[in-house]
C-alpha cells in the first residue's frame, strides 16, 4: 500500500487544512475524555 493512502498522511492532509483555514492547534494534554471536549479551550 501506498504511503499516501495511510492514517498518518491523511490526518496530516485534514490537520494542514483546517489550521490554514483560522483553526488553531491545541493541546491533546487539555482535552478531557469524560466531558468529551478540550478544558483548555473552555476554561482559558
Amino acid at each position: 500500500m501506498s504511503k499516501a493512502h495511510t492514517e498518518k498522511p491523511f490526518e496530516d492532509v485534514i490537520e494542514s487544512t483546517l489550521l490554514n483555514s483560522g483553526w488553531r492547534k491545541g493541546s491533546s494534554s487539555h482535552y478531557n475524555r469524560d466531558l468529551g471536549f478540550d478544558t483548555g479551550e473552555m476554561f482559558p
